[in-house]
């Protein structure tokens, strides 16, 4: 006799969803079955999706900053977890106790930058300086579209190791393709936005070298341990390098959530879920 039956439930199983009755004694799983066994308790799963525990792979509970901490300590963020299916999760430490920690990491980090070859660094410790970071970061990308006839973006992710590696191969492909490129991103993260330049080129040969500069920048980032995006969406254009660039594990997983949620597969029809 089985402590528990959970049966009827659409289960999640080894890539793809199933109807069947999930069976557990001494706390352990003994059965998946389309069979009705035998059981202390039943629970009907009928309608709903019975699936793992999740795994949260970055949280901070009981952080500190300066004078404030979140809301969160271990008890209650773990008690909201499994409230919301998260049975493991990996929490983050708090290095740092106090503001003048910070801004000692700040000027270290201002150090190592312009140890680098930064020309300048700017700290965003006020809301001015912040609206002037977005203020310039606004001008920069007017400033391309103004240079050119028509430009498209090119997006990418690397370890942040990979950075510089990254931004000095999307230079040298201006000579290699006979191309402008002209490129900025968030290093802290490795997020990179490549713009590829029009100019005077014709609409033939702007789809041909647009694509070239594609399909080298792509695989750049794979051998780099990267990914074709890693903040904004994938688009038509990205879906064949996508498939490149994920194990085909993942893209099941992918069609299983989409059809799990959307059997009637109403929203985005025949888009990257069914590539």
């Amino acid at each position: 006799m089985h402590d528990l039956g959970i049966k009827n439930g659409t289960v999640y199983l080894n890539g793809g969803f199933f109807n069947c009755n999930i069976y557990i004694k001494n706390g352990v799983i003994t059965n998946i079955t389309n069979e009705d066994l035998g059981c202390k308790v039943e629970e009907n799963a009928s309608g709903k999706l019975v699936l793992p525990g999740f795994i949260d792979p970055h949280v901070h509970f009981s952080l500190g900053v300066g004078s404030n901490i979140s809301s969160d300590d271990f008890y209650t963020g773990s008690i909201k977890g499994v409230l919301g299916g998260v049975t493991t999760y990996i929490d983050f430490l708090d290095p740092i106790k106090s503001v003048e920690e910070i801004e000692e990491a700040y000027d270290k980090v201002a150090k190592l930058c312009l140890e680098q070859g930064a020309l300048d660094v700017l700290i965003s410790d006020t809301e001015e300086r912040e609206e002037s970071i977005w203020k310039a970061r606004g001008a920069f990308l007017e400033a391309i579209k103004g240079s050119t006839t028509y430009m498209d973006e090119v997006d990418m992710v690397v370890p942040r190791n990979c950075v510089n590696q990254m931004v000095e191969y999307l230079h040298s492909l201006q000579d290699k393709v006979g191309i402008r490129i002209k490129s900025f991103g968030h290093a802290g993260d490795g997020n990179l936005h490549a713009y590829i330049l029009k100019d005077s080129l014709s609409d033939a040969e702007w789809e041909k070298r647009m694509h070239q500069v594609m399909e080298l920048v792509y695989e750049k980032a794979k051998e780099l341990g990267g990914q074709v995006s890693g903040e904004h969406g994938i688009g038509y254009e990205k879906k064949t390098y996508l498939r490149e660039s994920l194990p085909e594990v993942n893209l099941q997983l992918m069609n299983s959530i989409k059809k799990a949620f959307d059997p009637k597969n109403i929203l985005n029809p025949h888009k990257i879920a069914q590539m």
